[in-house]
């Protein structure tokens, strides 16, 4: 993203299916893609990014990168 490598390690994406009621293994791809090719890419805190894809009208995939990595949709 953005020229940085961003690595979906198994432990990031346990504790994203284990905190995130709505996210199950089949959105796997559904992450990846967002952090490959991301509709906008924000600057967020501390130097992380966050890549936004637009899931529906009114519903968005926020992925939160830096040293770690976090999802929400909203």
């Amino acid at each position: 993203m953005k020229g940085v490598p961003i690595r979906l390690t198994e432990e990031r994406w346990e504790h994203i299916l284990d905190h995130h009621a709505e996210f199950s293994y089949s959105d796997y791809s559904l992450v990846l893609e967002a952090i490959e090719n991301p509709e906008y890419i924000l600057m967020g805190r501390n130097a992380s990014l966050i890549a936004v894809v637009a899931l529906g009208r009114a519903t968005y995939l926020h992925v939160f990168t830096g040293n770690w990595a976090s999802v929400t949709v909203s």
